[in-house]
Order: structure tokens, then sequence, then C-alpha cells
């Protein structure tokens, strides 16, 4: 063998290395790509062994890696394709526990993965295969035409903030029944019902904050995990809903029912404002339509004399109309 040969020979394996070493991804302690770093190029399913665990506030993919939320790839997981030079804001900052190559073909986004009643997520990891059948599920995009990153819920949220996705909201996809948006915490401020898919919300995107499953009159228990039948808050085809705060803030209910008393839902003597749907409410002073009462026809973001002096109410009778 010449010289030549046996030279060629040695030096193929370290001109092939870089294209046969796997693409990795590098991880910073600080945003913008600064601090103390790490380069991996296999999975971690644990990042406390090199020292990385909750530690992680940037990063850079050179191809689709999983990063989650908890050792061995579950909790809150994200696919990460490109370099992400902030997490906060994305519900991930210092929270990376584990990290793999993303299976090929995976879509970038937010997915809960793990066992049990109540866990957020997609069936099979499929972004167009979500719900559970018997739950009623909602999956939110952060872009229009579902693209973007994405979230599937499968029971009341009060504050999206504790994902990261308060006001990023612009197109959903809901499996079973309605989904009561709102534009403040705890279902407060403006509120409307979503039913079906829709690629882009309009004046609702970037509104919503909370959100909670509603279906055919009936309200989502969260605890037994099925609908509640009975509901006082349901039978007829007008809705008012109302706030323990003026201009339409604080706790607030719902109704599209009579309502004997509003101590039942702890808001007895305790409205402020309201807002109405599709026709007039009576509002009365005392329990079962009694005391001092009152045909109101239009929302009213300070009730005067009447806020904290709500008892009942119930749709106004077709003479009142």
């Amino acid at each position: 063998m010449t010289r030549a040969v046996r030279a060629f020979l040695v030096l193929l394996p370290l001109a092939l290395a870089p294209c046969m070493a796997e693409a990795g991804i590098t991880v910073w302690r600080d945003k913008d790509e600064r601090g103390p770093s790490q380069r991996v190029d296999r999975a971690v399913p644990d990042l406390r062994r090199i020292g990385f665990d909750d530690q992680i506030s940037s990063l850079s993919a050179e191809e689709p890696w999983l990063v989650c939320s908890e050792p061995r790839y579950r909790g809150e997981c994200r696919v990460i394709d490109g370099a992400v030079e902030n997490l906060h804001g994305s519900g991930m900052n210092d929270r990376i526990s584990s990290l793999r190559p993303a299976p090929q073909g995976r879509a970038r986004g937010w997915e809960r993965r793990g066992r049990g009643r109540g866990a957020y997520g997609s069936r099979d990891d499929d972004p167009d295969n979500y719900g559970s059948g018997s739950r009623p599920a909602i999956r939110l995009y952060v872009h229009e035409d579902f693209r973007g990153a994405s979230r599937t819920f499968d029971r009341s949220v009060p504050d999206l903030a504790d994902f990261g996705l308060a006001r990023q909201i612009t197109s959903v996809r809901i499996d079973g029944g309605g989904w009561e948006v709102c534009s403040r915490a705890n279902y407060g401020g403006r509120c409307t019902v979503l039913r079906g898919n829709d690629d882009d919300l309009g004046d609702w995107s970037d509104t919503i904050v909370s959100l909670r499953p509603v279906g055919d009159g009936r309200s989502w228990d969260d605890d037994r995990g099925s609908w509640n039948d009975n509901d006082d808050r349901r039978g007829s085809g007008t809705r008012i809903r109302v706030y323990a705060d003026r201009d339409y803030e604080g706790r607030s209910e719902t109704f599209d029912r009579e309502v004997l008393d509003l101590g039942r839902f702890g808001l007895a003597g305790a409205v402020k404002s309201l807002q109405i749907e599709g026709g007039p409410w009576e509002i009365c002073s005392e329990p079962r339509f009694g005391g001092e009462c009152k045909v109101v026809r239009n929302s009213d973001e300070f009730l005067g004399w009447w806020a904290d002096h709500i008892v009942s109410l119930r749709p106004a009778r077709e003479e009142d109309r």
C-alpha cells in the first residue's frame, strides 16, 4: 500500500465525522445565549446528570428536539426547531428537566405527556386528534390557521398566564360542545361561547385569558368528569352574566334560566354590573323574586342603587318584554 493511500484512509474518517455526527442542541443558563452552556447530541432523560436541571433560559437546536419539564420526557413538553433566545413568557424558563431528538415528523408545539384523568394533552400526540370523546376538549394555537405553538385543555382554565398563553390565542379547534372564553382571569371581562373550529378568531385574537367548557346549557364538572344536569343556569334563549365588581370585572357567573337565590352561588347582594344577551331580565332584591324588582334590557357597567341589592333574577315575562 502506498504512502498516499495510507494517508487517505487515515484522514477519511476525520473528514466524514461531521457528516456522521448527530445534530445536537446547545443550552444556556441565561437568556440571549449567555452564561454557562452545554451542547448535547443525544437524549438526556434527566438534566441533573449534566447540571442543567431547571436552569435553561435559552437554547439553539440544529434539528427538532423535544424538551420537557419533568425527567424522562414527561410533564409539559415542546418541540424546539432552531434558536430560542429567551424562554421567559413561554412557561418553560428554568423548567426544562429532560430533552431528546424529536421523533421524525413531530410538529412544533406544546403538549402534556402523562397519564390520568385531567392530564392536558392530545391523543396519540396528533394535533388533529385531540380530546377524549366524553370529555370536552379545546386546542389553542398562537397563530391563525391552526399554526404555531399549541396546547390542548380538557378542563376549566381560570388563567392562561399559568401556561404562558394569556392573550396569545388566534385560532382554536373544539371537540365536545362549546367553550366559554373570557378576556380576564377567572372568567371576568368580556366573554363569548365558541363552538367548532375557528382558524381566525378575529376580534378575539390575542384576547383570551380564561376558558371553561359549556354545552347545551349544561356546565362541565371538572371534579366529576361529566356534564351537570339540572343546572339553575340553563333553560332559556337569553343569557345574563353578573359581576361582583363594576365595569364587568371581578368574579362572574352566567345564567340562562331563573335563579331563585343568588346565595347558592355566593353572589346574593354582591352584583355590581351585568351583561345581557338575547332579551331582558327581571332582577329582584329578595329571594324568589320578592322585594323590589326591575326589568333590565341592556348591559350596565354600574348598577347604581341596584349594586349589591340583587338576590334573585329570571328572564323577563313575555308581557314585560
